[in-house]
């Protein structure tokens, strides 16, 4: 990224679906911005079958959140103080105004990005997510297909549904969200550092729009 921006750490805000992984992916790889997603880790730990992993599936499975003494934990070990002063995407994270709070002690958010989009929208995205088993990278089977099929085009990792993309899942996750996570926009919105995104518009619109609200070049 350009050495005279105006931020040091960004976030990532939406319903499920609303392309924050994807988006933050594009803008990692373009200008060299590491991503912590906590839903990333937790993915990772559920693959490995590590009681971390255990713990969290009993909650993902469900649609429901994480609990915040876990999710601080994983925030904790991931996001040390010298990464916020050097730059960070944050995808995931925080889901509710008690963990922005937490946040600012150690990582205060330069730019909140909300990327908006309905339920409808975001069900008809969600039901055709499909996720890399070994990186993690998001893809869609009619909007953003793998190019290798059924495999990762940057790892040649299997793609695969995520746990918590079941229609039952799906439709209480978004319960969820309207009630613990939506709040954490105005939240941001009060401290000044948010910006609205129409997220139902193409990947590529959606990105540009991104970096002229980031002010970076091309």
């Amino acid at each position: 990224m350009k050495s005279n921006r105006r931020f040091k750490v960004v976030l990532f805000l939406g319903l499920q679906g609303s392309g924050k992984g994807t988006q933050a992916s594009i803008l990692s790889r373009k200008y060299g911005v590491p991503v912590i997603s906590p839903g990333a880790v937790f993915r990772e730990e559920i693959a490995k079958g590590s009681e971390l992993g255990r713990l969290i599936a009993s909650f993902v499975s469900q649609g429901k959140l994480v609990p915040p003494r876990v999710m601080h934990e994983v925030m904790r070990v991931k996001l040390p103080r010298n990464r916020c002063g050097v730059g960070v995407i944050l995808d995931g994270y925080p889901r509710s105004v008690a963990q922005a709070r937490e946040l600012a002690r150690f990582c205060p958010i330069d730019l909140a990005l909300a990327l908006r989009i309905s339920d409808h929208e975001a069900l008809r995205r969600l039901r055709g997510r499909r996720v890399c088993s070994v990186c993690g990278e998001n893809y869609h089977v009619t909007e953003r297909p793998s190019r290798r099929g059924r495999l990762c085009e940057r790892c040649g990792g299997k793609l695969m549904v995520r746990q918590d993309d079941t229609p039952a899942a799906i439709s209480r996750r978004l319960r969820t969200y309207h009630k613990e996570t939506e709040p954490v926009i105005d939240y941001y919105r009060k401290k000044g550092v948010l910006i609205e995104i129409d997220g139902e518009q193409a990947i590529l619109t959606v990105h540009r729009a991104i970096v002229r609200a980031l002010g970076l070049n091309k």
